[in-house]
């Protein structure tokens, strides 16, 4: 039986905003700086920085350029060599267990850095790497010490006491070092310290932070050209990608046509986008992208449509139908729910269509699961 819907002049609206992005002008981007003649300058600078992580020896050498290669938003490009050194750091540590001799002022901060970099990428390491620090009390530490301190206990765990104890009293200390002035600190630790604060980097958009990262990056005493030429340019060439891929996007939920007849509905493709890049912005991950920014699109439509537009009995009949994915009851709904469930249906199966193609595996199950878990 089909729903009477209600007249037009009846229904709710949010008063959403246009979009700020018209398709036409996400159709113009480009990017000047990406041009082909850097590509080959890019593999060269890409091999010397691969040499490097082969050839440098020292503890807090190998962290440092893993941390810079991270911020800079290149590390994707050396995994495996990151990843041997990040693995033969915790071998040796887990191998010579015991207590830090603090010898000099830089054992805390390698140690926490140390820390943050093995939680980063998976590996075991206990707060008792901390213990001897604790036990004579912080106040000696130079403020880059601290600092590394208080990015390392974001990493804590609930287990992990006495290291989230430290959050209170490096917060307290680095704000004190921003409140002073005429300090004989570099501007370089400054920035670092007040970006800590207001967002631990563990908690940050990899991609926004990169930006940051890179003009910070090049005020230091001790940059090395190399990354921070090579982190340029592939920033650049990434914004291409990204830029080619919200294109296409744009492209597709113009076709679908929902904006139109949906207009109650939240035009933010872009948004979507920005998303997805804000989880993963490799450029391998390009299919992952576009599907995530698709699934953000249908979930905003469903929502605004149970939200804002939808009568009761048209949305207790929507859930029915998407409960049991029953495409015979289509012609019951309205016109505005069958471009939707048609739409969540086309696209449901084209992401699975992906995954089994690409991964041997049958998504559409679970997928379809999850559609039916945000309708009920």
């Amino acid at each position: 039986m089909k729903t009477q819907s209600q007249p037009l002049e009846a229904r709710r609206s949010a008063n959403y905003r246009p979009s700020l992005w018209k398709h036409e002008n996400l159709l113009l981007l480009g990017n000047k700086y990406a041009k082909e003649d850097k590509i080959e300058r890019a593999k060269l600078l890409k091999q010397e920085v691969s040499r490097m992580l082969d050839e440098t020896e020292g503890l807090l050498e190998q962290l440092e350029l893993v941390d810079n290669l991270q911020r800079l938003g290149i590390s994707y490009h050396f995994e495996r060599e990151i990843k041997k050194i990040l693995t033969n750091v915790h071998v040796r540590h887990v191998r010579h267990r015991k207590r830090v001799d603090r010898k000099r002022s830089e054992d805390l901060y390698a140690t926490a850095l140390m820390f943050r970099l093995l939680r980063q990428h998976g590996l075991n390491i206990a707060q008792d790497v901390f213990y001897c620090f604790f036990g004579d009390g912080l106040d000696d530490e130079d403020i880059k010490s601290v600092l590394s301190l208080y990015e390392a206990s974001y990493l804590s765990t609930r287990f992990d006491t006495k290291l989230k104890e430290t959050i209170y009293y490096t917060t307290t200390r680095l704000k004190k070092f921003v409140e002073m002035k005429n300090n004989e600190t570099t501007s370089y630790v400054r920035k670092m310290v007040i970006r800590a604060l207001e967002m631990p980097y563990h908690r940050r958009v990899r991609r926004l932070e990169a930006r940051w990262y890179i003009d910070v990056y090049g005020e230091r005493h001790d940059t090395n050209p190399n990354l921070l030429e090579l982190a340029k340019l592939d920033f650049n060439f990434v914004q291409v990608i990204h830029q080619d891929e919200l294109k296409s996007l744009s492209s597709w939920w113009s076709k679908t046509g929902l904006t139109k007849i949906l207009d109650f509905v939240r035009d933010r493709i872009t948004e979507s986008y920005f998303s997805s890049v804000g989880v993963i912005y490799e450029p391998e991950f390009a299919h992952h992208r576009q599907m995530l920014t698709k699934v953000f699109m249908l979930i905003t439509t469903i929502d605004d449509i149970y939200d804002i537009y939808g009568t009761l009995e048209e949305l207790q009949l929507f859930t029915a139908i998407v409960e049991k994915w029953d495409v015979n009851r289509l012609e019951e709904l309205p016109k505005y729910m069958k471009l939707c469930f048609l739409c969540l249906i086309n696209e449901i199966n084209q992401i699975g269509y992906i995954i089994l193609r690409d991964k041997g595996f049958n998504a559409i199950p679970y997928l379809k699961k999850s559609v039916r878990i945000l309708a009920v």
